[in-house]
């Protein structure tokens, strides 16, 4: 509980500064799956929270934040070029899902999707090699879990940001039980909740987005601090999971499944003031 709440504290003072200093930006202007027009700024101030306040973590309280600000620099840089870009360099249509950035990829026009899931799968794997794993061979299958866990936990938010706060609210029941935990797992979930707070109306609102800058941004940070929390045998199912339910992603719509279940239904549209 103590970690979580210094975790808040930093976040607080990240999102002071960040208020203060994100402006909007014409060029952040998107169209969301309605047609109406919204900013990005929503995203880019929850990454500049995030990063921000993991950085201030690293300066305030040693090194054990260290790979959670990398990763989530990372993901929120790869992720800000990735919304830039908005498919220039994807070659003959706009590249979507892995299937798309490899296609791009065989015609020879290497996108910013792709250069994103390289950073992201870069970074993950050297971020993993700070978890806990055994010696020897099983240590090896205990990497591999926790880079493909980070990773593929990174991308899953980025799957979830296809409608208002859907998102914010994944990584909300993930980041405020961790922010109970002790040490640097529960700081890094104090401070995913309040980056994923921040700007959580106007996301509701259809005023602002998260976009890639965003949504990777908060999956890397909060997925670093589950991987942390979690016992190895956890990791490997969170790991499996995950890959999975990307992999499902190239076939079924996720919002299609969560229209079709009254329950997911009802989660998801609430705190949407128009319920869609």
């Amino acid at each position: 509980m103590k970690a979580g709440c210094f975790g808040v504290g930093l976040a607080a003072v990240s999102s002071a500064v960040a208020s203060r200093i994100v402006g909007d930006r014409k060029e952040w202007e998107r169209q969301n799956f309605t047609g109406q027009s919204l900013s990005l700024r929503g995203g880019v101030l929850s990454a500049a929270v995030a990063v921000g306040a993991s950085s201030l973590g690293v300066l305030v309280s040693g090194k054990s934040l260290l790979p959670a600000a990398l990763l989530t620099g990372v993901s929120a840089w790869s992720g800000y070029i990735d919304d830039m870009d908005q498919g220039e360099r994807d070659g003959k249509k706009v590249a979507k899902g892995l299937r798309g950035h490899l296609t791009a990829l065989k015609d020879g026009y290497i996108s910013t999707g792709l250069v994103k899931l390289a950073a992201i799968g870069g970074a993950s794997a050297l971020a993993a090699l700070t978890l806990g794993r055994r010696r020897g061979k099983a240590g090896l299958g205990d990497w591999l879990a926790g880079a493909s866990m980070l990773a593929a936990g990174t991308n899953m938010i980025n799957l979830l940001d296809l409608r208002p706060v859907r998102a914010r609210k994944g990584v909300l029941a993930l980041s405020l039980p961790l922010s109970l935990v002790s040490g640097p797992a529960g700081t890094l979930g104090g401070i995913a909740t309040v980056a994923a707070a921040k700007g959580f109306s106007q996301d509701a609102k259809a005023c602002t987005m998260l976009g890639d800058t965003g949504a990777n941004a908060l999956g890397a940070l909060t997925f670093y601090g589950l991987a942390k929390a979690l016992p190895l045998s956890a990791r490997y199912g969170g790991a499996a999971l995950l890959v999975a339910l990307t992999f499902a992603s190239e076939k079924v719509s996720f919002s299609e499944v969560i229209d079709s279940v009254d329950v997911l239904r009802k989660i998801d549209s609430w705190g949407r003031p128009d319920g869609r």
